[in-house]
């Protein structure tokens, strides 16, 4: 398998994204691969956009941050960073145009920098990247990307008008959760509160499971950081998961009777299954399964055939049974997800910034995961690839949650996950 590389960009700077790929690529000769989510060749047409970029990022041994004087107060190059920081990733900041490493802002100057301006700080870059895959390191054009570099400079940053904000009120200081205490106890003791005296297993659906689930996933969310930007995964104790696909939750909302926001994602809630029945922290959870939402309507191909056509493809390619759409919302107005990453929009016939856009995922079939402790038997890479196929199974009504259950009990005897035990004590 070759060592991968996730490279970081925005619209402009694709044409010197291509070109560090293709630079990279072909100094190993293809034995690093680089994705470039703009290159037809990673992300082709009809493919889950979001969903690629997730699984690679998780998949990623470097992430490269092409970063210019545009792209480092772009929204979606700041997620990409997040979530590669997050995942604890060799994360390696490219800088650009008129962007040098002297004045590379922060948190990226936190980070050993690269300066495409200059054919050493290249070179030592391609040597980091053999000697992490243990591979010779090769020669590179080093002159092709200081050239790219210095004709992006030349163009200079495109400007586009701002629409003035109107100011908000101060905003009340952020309730955090104690810096003590073992995620999947913390996510048992809010089981206990919106599940009291349950000892079993517990079905709830529509209104009542939202009911619920408000009590469950409730302020605070988060310990407070020592780093308010970049929070490490042990300041997030409650996650949800579902195969190879998990992550933190830092935010809940009711949106309805039946539907919730959990960070960037609505979800119309059909059912939930409250499991407290082992009497052990790291094994209880919370089934959710989702019913499905109409197209947003600003894509004109999200139609039934292409959701059937791109359900069977997630379904072929191991992604999991179900498709989802990326959009985001500015002053109550849908833009498209292209737009978001761009951090601009066409309103009323003219291009302006969108700064304060917020980034949704809807499903448009339905979809389950687990809420939980971030310390959970399901949370586990070595268990992914058999439970990612037992949540499709239950969503094509081949399997059920009992059968889910049964997994996680299973599981808990198994010596890789006493070897986690093993690890966890330690750790605590």
């Amino acid at each position: 398998m070759p060592y991968r590389i996730f490279l970081s960009h925005v619209h402009e700077e694709r044409e010197l994204a291509f070109q560090i790929k293709e630079v990279i690529e072909h100094s190993f000769l293809r034995a690093v691969s680089v994705f470039v989510s703009s290159h037809q060749d990673n992300v082709r047409t009809g493919d889950d956009w979001f969903k690629e970029i997730e699984t690679q990022l998780k998949r990623s041994d470097t992430v490269l941050l092409l970063l210019t004087s545009l792209s480092t107060v772009r929204p979606w190059v700041n997620f990409e960073a997040g979530a590669a920081w997050f995942l604890k990733k060799h994360l390696v900041p490219l800088c650009a145009g008129n962007l040098t490493i002297d004045n590379l802002p922060p948190p990226f100057n936190q980070k050993q920098a690269t300066d495409l301006s200059n054919g050493e700080s290249i070179t030592r870059l391609i040597q980091e990247i053999a000697r992490r895959e243990e591979l010779k390191a090769p020669t590179c054009d080093v002159n092709a990307l200081i050239e790219a570099s210095t004709n992006l400079a030349k163009k200079g940053p495109v400007i586009l008008p701002v629409i003035a904000q109107q100011s908000t009120p101060e905003q009340p200081e952020v309730e955090y959760l104690p810096s003590y205490g073992d995620s999947a106890e913390l996510f048992s003791e809010r089981l206990a509160d919106a599940f009291p005296g349950l000892s079993g297993i517990e079905e709830f659906v529509g209104e009542s499971a939202v009911n619920r689930l408000e009590v469950l996933l409730r302020e605070p969310l988060c310990r407070r950081p020592q780093d308010l930007r970049f929070p490490e995964l042990r300041d997030c104790p409650f996650w949800w998961v579902r195969g190879m696909s998990n992550m933190f939750i830092r935010f809940f909302r009711r949106l309805g009777a039946e539907q919730i926001q959990i960070d960037r994602d609505e979800l119309r809630i059909s059912r939930i299954v409250a499991v407290r029945k082992f009497w052990l922290p790291y094994m209880d959870f919370v089934y959710v399964e989702i019913l499905p939402e109409k197209p947003i309507g600003i894509y004109n191909y999200h139609n039934e055939k292409w959701i059937q056509e791109n359900l069977q493809e997630s379904l072929r390619r191991g992604w999991g049974y179900y498709v989802s759409e990326e959009y985001a919302l500015w002053k109550n107005k849908v833009i498209s997800r292209g737009e978001f990453d761009d951090g601009s929009a066409i309103v009323e016939g003219k291009p302006i910034r969108i700064d304060g856009a917020e980034p949704r995922r809807r499903y448009l079939t339905p979809y389950n995961f687990i809420l939980c402790g971030r310390f959970h038997i399901l949370n586990n890479p070595q268990f992914d690839s058999e439970t990612t196929g037992l949540f499709d199974h239950i969503l094509q009504k081949r399997a059920t949650v009992t059968e889910l259950i049964e997994c996680v009990e299973k599981l808990r005897d198994t010596e890789e996950f006493q070897k986690t035990l093993v690890r966890r004590e330690l750790e605590l």
